[in-house]
């Protein structure tokens, strides 16, 4: 069974996403109580 590398690149990106949408949600957790004490 031969691989489709449109196929791979698509779950790639998928990763790429996840992997920068929980970065970006764990830097959101750690900044937010900072601006909930500013405002």
């Amino acid at each position: 069974m031969r691989s489709d590398p449109n196929l791979c690149s698509q779950r790639n990106l998928v990763t790429v996403i996840r992997v920068q949408l929980s970065a970006w949600c764990s830097t959101f957790s750690a900044i937010m109580p900072k601006i909930s004490t500013l405002i």
